[in-house]
């Protein structure tokens, strides 16, 4: 005869097997399931980081090619020297600087000459030496005309000069709107991470063209007020 204590055994066994088994059961979905979340959160992220990672890159790109074709452009318009003295310096604004560094040293030379030719004219004249008046008076003249062609590369180099800060602008312009459309983009990707990243990226395209649109340009100012603005 069974007796009510195997009876009680028999039945907390027979339990025990059966909420084992569906807690396993449910365990077991429970994990699959967040294995399988988190690995589609892991691909989209990586996904959403690859695409902003590629807008940086294209960025960049632009603004090396931008620097690139103010370098040609000002070579184009420049001597044959001051060519040289661009190509040899690590940058546009260096090549500038030592252009006109050595025509301002040209032209005090020209200057101290004349300035000597001067003095040598007064000893002459009190000589009464007037053929070798005359010839220092067209080196001078010949000075004059050297001093004339280095200032008129001086309105040159302004030139370029405009161009360099035209540029810079522009680089500018590009840095701040690549900056603020990866701040938005990662700021709206981390408050609505279910997004898609096509929406999130237009909207973020959206955003930055008003604002610029509204304000013209972009200033540290402006950037910090438009992320305050949207909550970022």
């Amino acid at each position: 005869m069974i007796t009510e204590r195997e009876i009680v055994d028999q039945l907390t066994v027979s339990v025990s097997d059966r909420v084992s088994g569906t807690i396993r059961e449910t365990l077991s979905s429970i994990i699959q399931d967040e294995i399988s979340k988190a690995l589609t959160r892991a691909l989209v992220e990586g996904q959403f980081y690859r695409s902003l990672n590629a807008e940086v890159i294209d960025s960049i790109e632009t603004v090396y090619s931008e620097i690139r074709a103010v370098k040609r452009i000002i070579s184009a318009e420049s001597s044959d020297e001051s060519i040289n003295l661009i190509s040899e310096s690590d940058s546009i604004l260096d090549g500038i600087i030592k252009s006109t560094e050595k025509a301002t040293l040209t032209i005090l030379d020209y200057l101290e000459e004349i300035q000597s030719d001067i003095k040598e004219i007064h000893g002459l004249l009190d000589g009464g030496n007037i053929p070798s008046c005359r010839e220092k008076l067209n080196g001078m003249e010949r000075a004059v005309i050297q001093i004339m062609t280095e200032l008129s590369f001086q309105d040159l180099t302004g030139q370029q000069i405009k161009r360099v800060v035209q540029s810079l602008k522009k680089i500018e312009e590009i840095s701040f709107d690549t900056y603020v459309t990866s701040e938005i983009l990662k700021k709206s990707k981390e408050q609505a991470p279910e997004k898609n990243i096509e929406e999130i990226r237009q909207k973020t395209r959206e955003i930055v063209e008003g604002a610029k649109t509204k304000k013209g340009k972009f200033d540290q100012d402006g950037v910090d007020s438009l992320l305050e603005e949207l909550g970022l």
